[in-house]
């Protein structure tokens, strides 16, 4: 019975395609006395165009990759600033920024800019004499380097507090023992690399600035250098390199 009412809607179907066709548009005569089914099968095979054995054999085209793109280049200093800002800190942490920040100004910064100018430095006299009570006050200064000027107010040496053994010095005693007579001047306008190759040519960690007329107008220590070469201090309680000993058993690499 399903059967019958299958083959009864299929030809309804058919009735109902045929009339439709006759209504709208006469172009459809060739389909009009046709059953159902042959108008699929035509409708199929328009429908479906057979491709010719060298349209089947032809190849496929070639995919042609897309090119990578290129590697971003910064064209000034400020685009490979922008850069390293841009740079997550898995790729670079912030100390390792700092570094680089570093080294890129490290040579545009003149010594003016970072030395101690002359009215806060402390001076001494080659006449004066070294005692508990005058090593006391110069630690308070929180200074390490000071200049000894002779009768003629020439610098003649430096004293560094770092040299001396304060429980050793139990009575004044004449300020030039202590002194390091190796001088080492630079100009206020060199750039920071020029210092530093001052500093390491006469074995200094201090430096003497003068102006273009010798006049003196400053001075620098050898460790701020290093601080804008590494926008950082350099921090190292180890103490005892003088002891090849400890320097062997030390634990930090």
């Amino acid at each position: 019975m399903a059967a019958t009412f299958l083959q009864k809607l299929k030809h309804l179907k058919n009735h109902i395609m045929i009339k439709f066709v006759r209504f709208f548009d006469p172009r459809f005569d060739k389909y009009r006395d046709l059953p159902f089914s042959a108008l699929a099968e035509h409708y199929q095979s328009s429908a479906e165009p057979t491709l010719t054995d060298e349209e089947t054999s032809a190849p496929e085209p070639e995919l042609v990759p897309e090119p990578e793109p290129e590697p971003y280049t910064p064209a000034s200093t400020r685009e490979l600033v922008e850069l390293l800002a841009r740079t997550p800190e898995t790729v670079l942490s912030r100390r390792q920024r700092n570094t680089l920040a570093g080294l890129m100004t490290f040579d545009d910064i003149p010594v003016e800019s970072i030395m101690t100018p002359k009215d806060e430095m402390t001076f001494l006299k080659d006449s004066d004499f070294l005692g508990p009570l005058v090593v006391d006050r110069l630690y308070k200064t929180g200074q390490i380097h000071f200049p000894v000027q002779d009768h003629k107010q020439k610098i003649c040496g430096i004293l560094r507090t770092a040299q001396l053994d304060p429980l050793g010095i139990s009575e004044d005693e004449p300020i030039t023992k202590f002194l390091n007579y190796n001088l080492c001047y630079v100009r206020k306008d060199y750039s920071l690399e020029m210092t530093l190759a001052a500093m390491l040519r006469t074995g200094s960690d201090y430096a003497l600035v003068v102006d273009r007329n010798s006049d003196l107008v400053g001075s620098l220590t050898l460790e701020v250098v290093i601080i804008m070469l590494f926008s950082r201090r350099v921090a190292d309680h180890f103490d005892a390199d003088c002891d090849p000993s400890a320097v062997a058993e030390r634990a930090e690499k």
